[in-house]
């Protein structure tokens, strides 16, 4: 832990890799690596870069916009805090006021048991995470203890907040390339970013790559091998000859990229179980109140590194998260909203875990406050939303992952200059990303990877539910968890990657422990599924359950 308390107000910092110096006028804190002029910055050089910056608080701002790249950015200077996070927030920062003081942090659970903080729950707010995995704006779960946004610079001084967002992902929607012209560019910012990552990391041992059947990480491969860069490393997992692996392991080998399987399996996970790694990853994970821990990836990672295959000086490079900003989550839906109530009654699909379908008025209420804060257009507020708190705080949280391994990672689609291109495309180019697909046949992809389809060409998503879902989803979630605890019955989420038996075979309201002492604002929610086994239930939301316990046990004792 690095402590900073040169006046009474509190930095404490937990994470690895963050680098502290002391200047004249205070303390600079940073972590992450940013290239700012075409010059790459971390470490000592970084905190110097900053502390020049910071001398000019007046345009501290503008520097801050310029950075490109991953970062967390702490200030102490002249009695008063700053705390700044990067357009994703990949570094996650809270702040709060405890004992007359001002206190920032980048492990809130890991503070409140240094300082004494005994924070009441956020009712309001607990119950958004247990339905979307994520705490909306600067919330926490906790009452009083605030989250640094994607993008934002707080200042504290005294009693007083100040917020400035430096960057918003505001839709422009006003370019319509010339196809040709647009791929041509649109290649240039690939290399580019890809280029950029690698000189961030001169040092680099291996770049390690999820590689599923998807296009993200598929593009991440194919730019990589046109780059020249040959130490990659792959894998895949789930269970044998998924679909998503089978695709896996032919690109890789298209390209001559050493490519690794895990498989999952019950054994793994009970193994996983039982050396209390999972407990203390999402005592890891839940550093921010506010993001679930991401599981998927969690084993194959363990597993790698238990063959030795990943190695100190490895870093990973998943896709994160080129489907959105190509236009994945753009609807027509979405482009006909004319009014901030559509805007509103549009984001609350993010709210739907547990069989929630309750139009609830306060959550409406509380995105149309965040709505108007941005000024973003009510059809462009969807994606600044998605952005804001889908993408920043669920996508991106999924590097604590490879953090609690102890390996670091790097997200090149997050290119400043790439972002811009795909926030500026209008919007026929991006719907069902008709451009980027485009893209994709005309000269994006190395001709090694001709006649390998992908996940989405191998199984098309279906019209309308099939009728054995429809049946399933009418009859009453009580009455089927009876069913499907009597019959035995497992299902198999997210393309057999078997991660229904990540928890194994107990019932869902034993993962709470005791689920009896829930208050009845989350209890309502979980009671009709509480008696399925874990293994019965989409493991994605039981994850959900599972945080509860870390988040309203764990740290509270309640």
């Amino acid at each position: 832990m690095r402590t900073v308390s040169a006046t009474k107000n509190r930095i404490l910092l937990y994470g690895l890799d963050w680098f502290t110096e002391q200047h004249d006028a205070g303390m600079v804190c940073v972590k992450g690596n940013v290239r700012y002029r075409d010059a790459v910055y971390e470490g000592a050089a970084f905190c110097r870069l900053v502390a020049s910056a910071a001398a000019d608080a007046g345009a501290f701002g503008e520097f801050v916009r310029e950075l490109n790249g991953c970062f967390a950015i702490v200030l102490q200077r002249d009695g008063a805090l700053c705390a700044a996070t990067d357009r994703l927030r990949s570094f996650p920062l809270c702040r709060t006021r405890f004992r007359d003081a001002w206190l920032v942090t980048d492990d809130l659970l890991r503070a409140m048991e240094d300082t004494g903080m005994q924070p009441e729950i956020d009712s309001g707010a607990m119950e958004q995470f247990l339905l979307s995995g994520f705490v909306i704006g600067q919330r926490t779960v906790f009452r009083d203890i605030f989250a640094v946004q994607a993008a934002e610079i707080v200042r504290l001084r005294d009693a007083e907040t100040e917020s400035e967002r430096y960057f918003l992902y505001d839709p422009k929607m006003n370019v319509t390339p010339d196809p040709a012209e647009g791929v041509r560019t649109a290649d240039t910012l690939f290399a580019q970013a890809i280029r950029r990552m690698t000189e961030s990391a001169p040092d680099v041992r291996n770049w390690i790559v999820p590689l599923s059947g998807g296009h993200d990480s598929r593009l991440i491969v194919n730019y990589l091998y046109k780059a020249g860069i040959r130490n990659v490393v792959c894998y895949s997992y789930g269970v044998p000859e998924n679909p998503q692996s089978r695709l896996s392991r032919e690109v890789a080998e298209a390209f001559g990229y050493e490519w690794h399987f895990v498989e999952y399996t019950r054994g793994l996970f009970d193994a996983i179980r039982e050396q209390g790694l999972l407990d203390r990853y999402f005592r890891f994970a839940s550093c921010c109140a506010s993001s679930m821990p991401h599981t998927q990836d969690f084993a194959a990672v363990y597993e790698l590194g238990r063959r030795g295959i990943l190695q100190r000086g490895d870093l990973f490079v998943p896709g994160h998260t080129l489907d959105f900003l190509a236009g994945s989550h753009l609807t027509p839906q979405v482009c006909a909203i004319q009014t901030s109530t559509q805007a509103a009654e549009a984001v609350q699909r993010h709210f739907s875990n547990w069989g929630s379908r309750r139009p609830d008025r306060a959550l409406q209420r509380e995105i149309g406050r965040i709505l108007n804060d941005t000024g973003v257009s009510s059809n462009g507020f969807p994606e600044c939303f998605d952005w804001q708190e889908r993408q920043a705080k669920f996508i991106m949280h999924s590097l604590r992952v490879y953090e609690f391994f102890g390996y670091g990672w790097r997200t090149p689609w997050w290119d400043n200059d790439l972002t811009a291109f795909w926030q500026d495309m209008d919007v026929p180019a991006k719907l069902n990303r008709s451009f980027f697909f485009y893209g994709e046949k005309h000269g994006w992809l190395d001709a090694k990877l001709k006649g390998i389809p992908f996940e989405n060409e191998l199984c098309p998503p279906r019209a309308s539910k099939p009728l054995s879902r429809r049946i399933i989803e009418a009859v009453p979630p009580s009455v089927l968890s009876r069913l499907l605890r009597a019959t035995g019955y497992t299902r198999k989420f997210r393309i057999n990657e078997g991660l229904h038996d990540l928890y194994g075979d107990i019932p869902i309201e034993r993962l709470l422990a005791p689920f009896s002492v829930l208050p009845g604002y989350l209890r309502r929610h979980i009671a009709p599924y509480r008696k399925r086994l874990a293994s019965q239930y989409d493991y994605h939301q039981v994850t959900l359950a599972y945080a509860i316990r870390w988040l309203f046990f764990g740290s509270v004792g309640r």
